[in-house]
């Protein structure tokens, strides 16, 4: 297997990248390649298509783990750049944050699998959460599609 690559990054005004976030970043970069061999199944962190009753809705939803609902994950409709925790090892399994829009929650096995997409993120540059020190990263993850009749979104 080739070397894991950083990824595409932008700083924010006062964010920097230095060996703490770049080894940050390998770490959840590879998280991200090793969950993409195999079978796709949806994960925290992906990119879901909305459709309702009216055709698509949102094309750019974000999936995030639900701890209260086993078997479920939320999905935000209108997302912000995802916060990453984590990553800080190797072994270190990374999780999102995001916000905006509405909320709402699927059955993990309802939404269906199109393909990959390139999808930025974001966590803090070196220098931790002072000043716009931010660091986002674009990231390949999987796309799904979930289809609710009864919504009208």
């Amino acid at each position: 297997m080739d070397p894991i690559q950083l990824p595409e990054i932008r700083c924010h005004k006062n964010g920097r990248v230095g060996n703490r976030t770049e080894k940050k970043l390998t770490n959840i970069a590879a998280f991200f390649v090793r969950r993409l061999q195999g079978t796709p199944v949806p994960q925290d962190g992906d990119a879901i298509i909305l459709h309702g009753r009216n055709g698509v809705v949102y094309s750019g939803g974000h999936l995030e783990f639900n701890s209260f609902f086993p078997g479920t994950l939320s999905c935000c409709t209108k997302p912000y750049s995802p916060y990453v925790f984590g990553g800080n090892r190797i072994d270190e399994i990374p999780y999102c944050q995001a916000s905006g829009g509405y909320w709402l929650r699927v059955n993990k096995s309802d939404p269906k699998f199109v393909g990959t997409i390139k999808k930025w993120f974001w966590l803090f540059g070196e220098d931790g959460a002072m000043q716009d020190g931010g660091v986002d990263f674009c990231l390949t993850v999987n796309q799904w599609e979930y289809t609710d009749e009864e919504q009208i979104y």
